[in-house]
């Protein structure tokens, strides 16, 4: 609070804990902090944790926090995901829940019960209607796979549409090392989108940097699509094409591509 910072997400991939009663520390410490946004759960192919380890997380956070929608899963889609949906069915089966899917993706694990911090006085059936955060509900978040600049380019296919990086997100991101970097997309590493540290630095240093920067602003004022097209004509040949704009923003990064052009 007195650094003018709020979080509404923690990432986590939910398996780091030794055994049960570090888990509940850790969990319990979070909550007891005033922490009332969510906990997000990365669990995908490229992750591949154990589905009884995730899914004592879970239960673990809501003992902690005292409501069974807490948690959220982000998840980045690959090519064969049918193992992953056989642990999403695991998880919503020992939550007692259900897995709810939008075609072929899942969207949820939902379901109706009460948790370890509550009354658990009166049955589901003909009790009350379920009181805020009773009721399992756990959104799954899916996200396309973006290729690291040592992946290589598409040799065909259409350039990126620009978004502003609205699609990674317009966010403050923070890292286990405290580095603030300035969008949630894979590429958010690089040291050109970080701009600052905490606990030393608060919002306004954080904005101020961030503002200053004409690496970040080539992102979120002048567009990496039009950056591409400046870079072409300066000059600059790239060595295919791509529709990953983080693709291409990790690429600009790792080859600390000029920005001296009038990116404002």
């Amino acid at each position: 609070m007195g650094l003018g910072l709020l979080f509404d997400r923690l990432m986590t991939n939910g398996v780091w804990w030794k055994d049960e009663a570090e888990l509940a520390e850790a969990l319990d410490g979070l909550a007891d902090a005033g922490f009332d946004g969510k906990i997000g759960l990365s669990v995908d192919a490229y992750h591949g944790q154990a589905a009884d380890r995730l899914l004592a997380f879970i239960r673990t956070a809501h003992e902690a926090f005292g409501r069974r929608d807490c948690v959220e899963i982000t998840s980045v889609i690959s090519a064969d995901d049918g193992p992953l949906l056989q642990t999403f069915r695991t998880l919503a089966s020992g939550l007692g829940g259900m897995l709810l899917m939008d075609g072929k993706e899942p969207a949820a694990i939902a379901g109706e019960g009460r948790t370890g911090r509550r009354e658990r006085g009166k049955a589901a059936t003909g009790a009350e209607p379920a009181a805020d955060g009773e009721e399992l509900r756990i959104d799954i978040i899916r996200f396309p796979y973006s290729a690291s600049a040592e992946e290589g380019w598409s040799a065909g296919g259409d350039w990126f549409k620009d978004d502003y990086c609205a699609g990674p997100g317009n966010v403050f991101y923070v890292h286990p090392n405290g580095k603030v970097a300035v969008c949630c997309g894979f590429a958010n590493e690089n040291e050109d989108l970080v701009a600052g540290r905490i606990p030393s630095d608060g919002f306004a240093t954080i904005m101020e940097r961030a503002a200053s920067s004409s690496r970040v602003r080539m992102r979120y004022e002048t567009g990496l699509g039009e950056a591409r097209k400046r870079l072409e004509a300066a000059g600059t040949t790239f060595p295919g094409r791509t529709e990953d704009i983080c693709f291409f923003c990790d690429y600009l990064c790792k080859k600390s591509l000029p920005v001296a052009l009038p990116f404002h």
